[in-house]
């Protein structure tokens, strides 16, 4: 399986969510591709937020060796599925998608209600707000692994 996550520079959440993914799939022995991208150009080249990069190794994962890219029209052809991180990246993906490849598109949602869950964009916020971002999505990557079908209560 091949998953792209979407936030909007790619400097703090999306760059979270593949790495703790990638962590997942890796105890679970999958061999699925895993990146991330941005919907914005102009930090192309850039390290995470030196925050979510803090709060990330103090959990265990180093993320400093990667850099922002900008979502490409291609991307949404190879990929299975695009999360997007919130509705903002979201409208913007499905206006970059077509009628074919739309469906990839998706969000998190509430395991048990269905309810779109948005991942609040850290990176305007104080530090703290990088720790709730990392949980967040941690919680999230497990209800969709669960979705999936990979990993069981």
């Amino acid at each position: 399986m091949k998953i792209l996550f979407v936030c909007l520079g790619n400097i703090c959440r999306s760059p979270m969510a593949e790495t703790l993914l990638r962590k997942k799939i890796q105890d679970l022995n999958l061999n699925w591709e895993i990146d991330s991208a941005g919907m914005m150009g102009f930090l192309v080249g850039m390290a995470p937020d030196l925050r979510g990069q803090e709060v990330m190794k103090k959990n265990g994962h180093d993320i400093s060796h990667l850099r922002s890219r900008r979502v490409t029209p291609e991307d949404i052809d190879h990929f299975d599925w695009i999360i997007a991180m919130d509705g903002g990246n979201y409208k913007d993906l499905l206006d970059l998608s077509n009628e074919s490849n739309r469906n990839k598109i998706i969000q998190f949602s509430h395991l048990e209600t269905g309810e779109t869950i948005h991942i609040p964009d850290p990176v305007l916020e104080e530090a703290s707000a990088f720790e709730r971002t990392y949980h967040l999505l941690d919680e999230c990557l497990d209800n969709w692994l669960r979705k999936q079908g990979v990993i069981h209560q």
